[in-house]
């Protein structure tokens, strides 16, 4: 839906109404969308092998954990605790 071509081949329709899924056209197409789905749900949860072979990281030694009430907020002319 935030497609250009969408948006543009649906304008006046996104103009007095909600937007619309446009059919699919057979039971290939819905089997192809549920494999990208399932893929991309993958990706985003991190099970994903394609995350294996990728140059992104965080190249900081630690435990890569967020600890409660991390980062300290400081206000302004404040210093951040040591």
């Amino acid at each position: 839906m935030h497609s250009p071509c969408y948006r543009e081949r649906y304008a006046q329709f996104l103009r007095t109404d909600f937007p619309r899924i446009p059919p699919l056209d057979g039971l290939e197409q819905v089997r192809a969308l549920v494999a990208l789905g399932r893929e991309l749900t993958t990706v985003h949860l991190l099970e994903s092998s394609v995350l294996d072979a990728s140059d992104i990281g965080f190249p900081i030694a630690g435990e890569n954990m967020v600890a409660p009430r991390y980062p300290k907020c400081v206000g302004p002319g404040e210093r951040p605790p040591e």
